[in-house]
């Protein structure tokens, strides 16, 4: 990329007729990333989401479609959020798919690819006991089977690709199992930080009741077998409402795959060895276990081509 500026700095890349993704993957300074704007001919169209105003990308886990009629070429362009602000940031430009008939191309944007780019819009970040906030993205995990730990709070972060869901949830700290839930929209932390109170329990709801995609949840309770819950209400816990959460993993699945209604599976990951869950209840004290509820636990990328990336 080449400095025509102080606080820009520009990229030119050269398109062949198709169909192609421009991902805004990372930047150096995170609290003020430059804004990416993606400047074209006529012969290119950019396919926005429906809740996205303008081309320009504002931050890493960002992207747009670019529909190219003919060979050309386009701009990125970095913008700084400030004077003198960091212009290094990571961009990908990937061609999505190409079908030849005859002399014709025929370019397609694969349903799988627009699933994938819709989960990177999926971010939560967990409080785990003595360790402290950890953020993960889609199917990855917080603790886990290879390193079980309270987890005491969290929070899930969505961005404009995935504001149709209306995703809504609650968790249930040791010893408030009784306790009317408090819940929250996405962006709100629930649970506590640093007062030995981990969770034994969360609900989660997709308040849409048409979005394509639906959530997965995986979560390991100490002392007890992973479970795997999928739809758009779900009810997690352990057997007896009162195993302590050591793990969790969020991801978001085609609603077609799934039923609306929540169901409970064991998953393959092993459970936390005996002496991960000796290290798990030392680091939380032992709280009076208060009375199990009266109810049972509810039941239960496509090819593509070209990838070209660039390093401020």
């Amino acid at each position: 990329m080449r400095n025509t500026l102080n606080d820009i700095r520009e990229k030119v890349v050269s398109l062949e007729r198709g169909l192609y993704i421009v991902r805004y993957e990372s930047a150096n300074d995170t609290f003020s990333p430059p804004t990416l704007s993606i400047e074209v001919p006529a012969c290119v169209t950019p396919v926005l989401h429906p809740d996205q105003q303008s081309k320009d990308l504002s931050k890493p886990g960002s992207a747009l479609v670019l529909r190219v009629l003919d060979t050309c070429n386009i701009s990125l362009v970095l913008r700084a959020q400030m004077a003198g602000g960091s212009l290094k940031a990571t961009l990908k430009v990937e061609r999505l798919c190409a079908q030849e008939d005859g002399n014709a191309a025929a370019t397609a944007l694969p349903a799988a690819a627009l699933i994938d780019e819709r989960r990177r819009g999926l971010r939560v970040i967990g409080h785990v006991a003595r360790i402290g906030d950890i953020e993960v993205g889609p199917d990855e995990w917080i603790a886990g089977p290879s390193a079980p730990g309270p987890i005491e709070g969290l929070v899930i972060l969505t961005d404009n690709r995935l504001v149709s869901l209306g995703i809504r949830y609650a968790a249930i700290a040791d010893g408030e199992q009784q306790r009317p839930r408090r819940w929250v929209n996405a962006g709100a932390f629930v649970g506590t930080k640093g007062r030995a109170k981990p969770l034994v329990g969360i609900e989660l709801e997709c308040a849409s009741a048409t979005s394509d995609l639906i959530l997965q949840v995986d979560a390991i309770f100490l002392g007890s077998p992973p479970v795997r819950q999928t739809g758009a209400k779900l009810v997690i816990h352990g057997p007896s409402f009162r195993e302590r959460l050591v793990g969790l993993k969020f991801d978001l699945v085609p609603s077609q795959t799934a039923t609306n209604r929540a169901h409970m599976s064991p998953i393959t990951h092993a459970a936390p060895s005996a002496a991960a869950q000796a290290a798990v209840s030392d680091s939380v004290p032992t709280a009076p276990n208060p009375r199990p509820p009266a109810t049972s636990p509810p039941s239960g990328r496509s090819q593509s081509g070209r990838v070209r990336v660039f390093r401020g």
